[in-house]
């Protein structure tokens, strides 16, 4: 909705929003808001910010899983041997918790976007965003339910199963908790340029596209019974690298289109409470382990493609080749914890690198 329009340093003012209410079956009444504005202070810069309030119902498998199987090693805490917790291996099997209740998140974004008119066919926009969610759904390890419980998290104990008489652990039930509270928080980057070559040597033909994006994450932090667990930066399957960011040329004729990409990760850790440590260490507990290397390598994996466009009788048609890790470049190693089954788990975190090595990808398309 414009507010305002055509005023000095108010060219263009608009202001959206949204309410919704819903009502799940296990879930009860919810209700949903956001707030939108965006701000033009001339034609080269346009400033933007949200507000919202948002929640997620828990999904079935969330509710009422009924299981799958789990045999991890774990440490026992209330056992003791030589002032040490010692290590068992026990059942863990991974259901459902019907009394789940709906994540419930607050977050707001600021930024900015950049189109100078001296640059035409430039454009670049820096974002800022915030998330806060409270009762956030979180699916803790068994060592996690374990540890919780330990230290007085009575929701944890009834998870657990003791050996009659005795305080060996025979089972683990992981299931989903509200138990969290999580706040994460980042800054997007874009930038892209269009332009034809031809403004500078006039015999080369066509369009070339640059384009670049960046996300850095800031924070990425669960809270548990006052204790706080940033894993931002953690370059496992557990949290989000500090940075990832992807870069790419491309040029296209009138019926042929090429371009080549560089995907990146930055480098990270395990764990950041971990310390690295190779004399005097101290002593290693739950949380803060010691280790002698908390590194996990950085990485650039290039991408490139190639599409011809053609016509066949009243059809057109586009085929393609794609080819991804053109160089064929490994993962960085990320070893799995020690215990249990790690041995049949790949040293290597697939939901952040590239782990399949060179692929191809040709085929057709066509419209009729």
């Amino acid at each position: 909705m414009p507010v305002l329009k055509d005023l000095p340093l108010f060219q263009y003012v608009d202001l959206s929003g949204a309410v919704r209410a819903t009502d799940y079956s296990t879930s009860g009444n919810v209700e949903t808001w956001k707030v939108g504005l965006n701000w033009t202070l001339i034609d080269d810069l346009r400033f933007r910010g949200s507000l919202s309030h948002d929640i997620r119902a828990p999904n079935l498998e969330e509710l009422y899983s009924n299981g799958s199987g789990g045999a991890p090693a774990i440490t026992n805490p209330w056992i003791l041997d030589n002032g040490a917790p010692i290590t068992e291996s026990i059942s863990s099997p991974r259901i459902g918790n019907p009394e789940l209740t709906p994540e419930i998140a607050d977050s707001y974004g600021l930024g900015f976007v950049l189109s100078p008119r001296f640059l035409p066919g430039f454009n670049f926009s820096v974002d800022y965003w915030h998330i806060d969610i409270e009762d956030s759904i979180g699916l803790p390890t068994t060592q996690d339910i374990i540890n919780g419980c330990f230290n007085g998290q009575t929701d944890f104990c009834s998870a657990i199963s003791f050996a009659d008489g005795s305080r060996n652990i025979l089972a683990v039930n992981r299931t989903p908790f509200n138990y969290t509270s999580q706040v994460a928080s980042g800054i997007d980057l874009e930038a892209s340029y269009v332009f034809d070559p031809s403004a500078i040597i006039a015999s080369i033909p066509g369009t070339v596209q640059l384009r670049a994006m960046a996300t850095n994450y800031r924070k990425n932090a669960t809270t548990i019974n006052g204790v706080v667990n940033d894993t931002a930066g953690e370059n496992t399957s557990v949290g989000p690298p500090n940075w990832k960011w992807n870069a790419s040329v491309n040029y296209s004729l009138e019926n042929i289109r090429a371009s080549v990409m560089a995907r990146g990760i930055s480098a990270g850790v395990y764990d950041n409470d971990w310390i690295v440590c190779s004399s005097n260490c101290p002593a290693s507990d739950p949380k803060f382990v010691t280790v002698s290397d908390n590194r996990i390598p950085s990485a650039i994996f290039w991408d490139t493609s190639f599409t011809y466009g053609f016509d066949y009788g009243s059809s057109k048609i586009e085929a393609y080749l794609n080819m991804r890790n053109v160089f064929d470049r490994d993962p960085p190693i990320v070893a799995a914890a020690p215990g249990g089954f790690s041995y049949t788990i790949a040293p290597a975190n697939a939901q952040l690198y590239d782990v399949l090595g060179r692929t191809f990808t040709v085929g057709f398309r066509t419209s009729f």
